[in-house]
C-alpha cells in the first residue's frame, strides 16, 4: 500500500478516500492485530512517465487509474497538473513511490 508521504498516486487520486499504510498500521494495532510494518521506496524514471510529446501511454493508464477517471475525462487544467507532477515530484531524474508492508502473525 501507498504510504502517506506525497507522491505521485495521491497527487492524481481525486479523493477516493483510500487508506494509506500507515494509517491502515495503526488501525490493525488498535484492533490488537500484531504486525511487523516496513516500508520501502521504488523508483520510476521520469523518462519512463514523460515523453518528448507528453505524457506516456504508461504514464496515463496509471493516471486514469489514480485518479479513477479516463484520461481523455479529466479537464485542461487537471491533464496539465498531472502531466507535470512527474517533474515536480522528481529526485534527479526519476520519481520516488513509498510503500508501506504489513506482514501479520
Amino acid at each position: 500500500m501507498m504510504t502517506r508521504e506525497r507522491q505521485l498516486y495521491w497527487e492524481l487520486d481525486r479523493a477516493r478516500g483510500l487508506p494509506s499504510a500507515d494509517e491502515v498500521s495503526v488501525w490493525a494495532r488498535q484492533l490488537g492485530l500484531e504486525h511487523h510494518y516496513f516500508e520501502r521506496t521504488h523508483v520510476t524514471p521520469v523518462k519512463a512517465l514523460l515523453g518528448a510529446s507528453g505524457p506516456t501511454t504508461a504514464y496515463r493508464a496509471f493516471a486514469e487509474f489514480a485518479a479513477g477517471a479516463a484520461w481523455d475525462s479529466l479537464d485542461e487544467r487537471e491533464r496539465e497538473r498531472a502531466a507535470g507532477l512527474p517533474v515536480e515530484l522528481a529526485v534527479g531524474a526519476s520519481v520516488p513511490s513509498h510503500y508501506g508492508f504489513l506482514l501479520f502473525r
